[in-house]
């Protein structure tokens, strides 16, 4: 059987990990290699709570204190993967007993190694027992807990009335592989991306890809951004019978310009990255924006919200700026763009 590493990246979040490692190492299959990168103002807080979490257990382990950055920390992770799979969860992802397993049961079927990625399912609510010690701070406030509840009902909505560029970019690689016709077995599905609390890859494959570290410091987007490049190195799909409960954190994280402008801008690059029918996927995209930004002006009502539609707005008037860079010269302007806007 193949053999598994674990690489989370954290910042500031140490309550976080004091639920979700636990869980990750207690697994019916365990983890060869636990790698965390970690960013936070007192790097010693995460390792005592990494301490306890491996207490007891035989388990290679390393501990790094890196420069912030999502897409940073986790190519700081990938390099000191050692085995063939890693599992990338984020430092809030509540893992339910047999996720592992289940996922390395698809990799281990797949002896042609025609699979890049593995993702989890999400569950709407915890594993059973699951108790986050009754930490007053960290508990989902009542709003993040209804959008985890009705999240997979508005997707469906939007995906039938507002299309998304990035699911139509999605599924012509998805027919470009002919993914349904290949024969996946037990209840494993094709998937356009993997968001970025349950995602798992081939070693190989996402060494080869990294993540994008052009994103930002919250690098929005990395997640699709690696599923699509993985994507172009084989099949990305989903294993039904691993679930994972995504346990989000309680305070928000950067200021809502910042959020908004992401928002927008991220997309549109990691879009045309990989689009092959750039008119046709921004046009859609286009229209996609305008529906985010009434989205965001329904919260204008608070000052997080006002912020959040300015900065949509602002990003949304360089989207023909971007779609106007020449492939080769995509990064260089998403870039520059950025950091003319402070973000």
């Amino acid at each position: 059987m193949q053999t598994y590493a674990v690489v989370v990246a954290t910042r500031n979040r140490q309550n976080a990990l004091a639920l979700s490692l636990p869980r990750v190492l207690s697994q019916n299959r365990r983890a060869s290699q636990l790698i965390v990168v970690d960013s936070s103002d007192d790097h010693n807080a995460t390792v005592d709570v990494i301490k306890k979490s491996i207490e007891g257990q035989d388990i290679d382990h390393i501990v790094i204190n890196s420069k912030a950055g999502a897409s940073y920390q986790r190519n700081i992770g990938l390099e000191h993967v050692r085995h063939p799979i890693v599992f990338m969860p984020d430092d809030d992802s509540i893992w339910f007993q047999g996720l592992a397993a289940s996922v390395m049961e698809v990799y281990d079927n797949d002896v042609s190694q025609r699979i890049s990625g593995v993702a989890t399912f999400e569950s709407p609510t915890p594993p059973p027992g699951f108790n986050h010690g009754g930490k007053a701070n960290y508990k989902m406030n009542p709003m993040d807990r209804l959008r985890q509840r009705i999240g997979p009902w508005r997707y469906r909505a939007e995906r039938k009335f507002v299309r998304d560029p990035a699911v139509e970019v999605a599924e012509r690689l998805i027919k470009m592989r002919d993914a349904r016709a290949l024969g996946l077995k037990h209840g494993v599905v094709p998937v356009p991306w993997m968001t970025g609390f349950r995602m798992s890859f081939r070693t190989n494959v996402i060494q080869k890809i990294r993540f994008d570290e052009r994103l930002g410091r919250y690098s929005l987007f990395e997640d699709l951004d690696a599923s699509l490049a993985a994507w172009k190195e084989g099949m990305v799909v989903a294993a039904p019978s691993a679930r994972t409960y995504h346990f989000k954190s309680p305070e928000r994280r950067g200021n809502g310009y910042n959020l908004g402008f992401s928002q927008i801008l991220n997309r549109s690059y990691v879009i045309l990255k990989h689009t092959d029918e750039r008119a046709k996927d921004m046009g859609c995209a286009l229209l996609y924006f305008r529906y985010k930004l009434f989205q965001y002006s329904l919260s204008a009502h608070t000052k997080f919200g006002r912020d959040r539609l300015r900065g949509a707005w602002k990003a949304y008037n360089y989207t023909t700026t971007l779609m106007a860079a020449a492939p080769e010269d995509l990064g260089t302007e998403f870039s520059s763009i950025r950091v003319q806007n402070g973000v």
